[in-house]
């Protein structure tokens, strides 16, 4: 199911498409703006969001899903930005040969922003077999007090005391492998 637009204008909007695979397609430019982005955003689960100009998402935030059976897109061919405490949220799939295309893609042609205390956080939802989006983008700006933050989302840790954690990189006794980086223990 797809939803084809000439642009995308969400102000204040909760808007949450449930139907696995949907697909937003915007020949122009795409904008998300909330008074709190806590209430107001964009959801899909496996979806795909395709804009042909510029995307912002203002104080407000983008979620996107995965059902485990594929990844979520995003496709700007301008510029996107995230602006004034506005939170991008990417789950991803299973890291397995038996399930390679569930993570996240995040596609700029030009310049992606995350700027004024805004957020983008991937999410494992496997911790035993994590995967991690992917970002393809023209150039990259991350202002002062915004980021990008997958903490305590990698590889989990042990169950019990008498094992170790898991992942490339885990930790010597109960932590989890980092993202890239060593885990604890």
């Amino acid at each position: 199911t797809a939803w084809n637009l000439d642009s995308l204008t969400m102000n204040n909007a909760w808007l949450r498409f449930r139907s696995v695979g949907f697909k937003i397609n915007v020949t122009n430019n795409l904008s998300i703006t909330g008074a709190d982005n806590r209430i107001y955003r964009l959801e899909l689960t496996n979806g795909v969001v395709a804009c042909g100009g510029d995307m912002t998402v203002n104080k407000a935030t983008l979620v996107l899903h995965t059902d485990n059976t594929t990844g979520s897109k995003v496709s700007c061919d301008g510029n996107f930005k995230l602006t004034n405490q506005a939170l991008m949220f990417l789950y991803c799939g299973t890291n397995s040969a038996a399930a390679p295309d569930t993570t996240a893609l995040v596609d700029v042609g030009g310049t992606m922003t995350v700027d004024t205390t805004s957020w983008v956080y991937p999410v494992a939802i496997n911790a035993f077999a994590p995967a991690a989006p992917r970002f393809d983008v023209g150039n990259l700006f991350v202002g002062t007090g915004s980021g990008f933050d997958a903490s305590i989302q990698g590889w989990s840790g042990a169950t019990n005391k008498s094992t170790i954690g898991f992942g490339p990189g885990k930790g010597g006794t109960q932590g989890g492998a980092g993202h890239g980086g060593k885990g604890g223990g």
